[in-house]
């Protein structure tokens, strides 16, 4: 199934333009546009990529189950994962420190050359030796100082900042009805109740949750402000479990 060839023509034959959907749906164009060209790999993670792909479809007046169902396997296959671990290591960091390293050394060595030439080579000489200053008596040298070559000193380049998923911000709103809802980090209760239409409660700092929904299609779901799409239709009872791995918001299928 060509997805982007799909939603491309649904959205020409609507007469729509990126921005006009981009007001609607919250999307960036940009998003948009890669949906349309099937660049999946500018997505952050496959539950943003699953999210823009459902609501853009959902807009369009296409089957969204269909649209996401055609996703290639490697984006499309929830992989099932064992135990949630207790800490998850962000890679990169290590490269970060060695940066702070380098710049302390650069730092250290800039401070001595000045040192040395304020010293040895600026240094005024004092009126008396000014005057015994003979050929016989010549003023010593100062001793000679090595530079090592600028090869071996490479000036130390910043290192460009790297988006770090290590908490996960939960939004929830109610849409349609009212919806019973219960949230849990591994075996700890965070919150059960309703919530009435036109509300909205927001869990903040998650490392990983599990959510229970008993009016599904009622709800819209946010995580670190991206609406992740319908998650069930209207009654359905739906429990979902999200956690970060590898820097990457991930749902678990039980």
């Amino acid at each position: 199934m060509n997805i982007g060839a799909t939603l491309r023509d649904r959205r020409k034959e609507l007469g729509k333009s990126l921005e006009e959907i981009e007001s609607s749906t919250k999307i960036r164009s940009r998003y948009l546009e890669a949906l349309e060209m099937e660049e999946w790999d500018i997505f952050p993670g496959k539950v943003y990529l699953k999210g823009f792909l459902r609501n853009y479809s959902r807009y369009l007046g296409l089957d969204e189950a269909e649209i996401v169902n055609g996703l290639p396997p490697i984006y499309n296959h929830e992989e099932h994962t064992g135990p949630l671990p207790g800490k998850i290591e962000i890679p990169g960091r290590p490269r970060r420190k060695v940066a702070i390293i380098l710049a302390v050394i650069a730092v250290f060595l800039l401070f001595s050359a000045q040192y040395i030439y304020r010293n040895y080579f600026n240094a005024p000489l004092i009126p008396d030796e000014q005057t015994n200053v003979t050929q016989n008596n010549p003023p010593q040298s100062p001793p000679a100082i090595i530079v090592p070559p600028e090869e071996n000193n490479p000036p130390v380049q910043p290192e460009e900042p790297k988006t770090i998923v290590d908490k996960m911000n939960l939004t929830i709103q109610s849409v349609e009805g009212k919806c019973w809802i219960e949230i849990k980090t591994g075996k700890t209760l965070v919150y059960e109740g309703t919530l009435t239409k036109g509300k909205e409660i927001s869990f903040p700092d998650l490392a990983s949750f599990s959510i229970t929904l008993g009016n599904a299609g009622g709800v819209a779901i946010y995580i670190n402000n991206v609406d992740i799409g319908s998650q069930g239709g209207i009654g359905d009872v739906v429990r979902k479990t999200f956690t970060i791995e590898n820097n990457e918001i991930k749902e678990i299928t039980s």
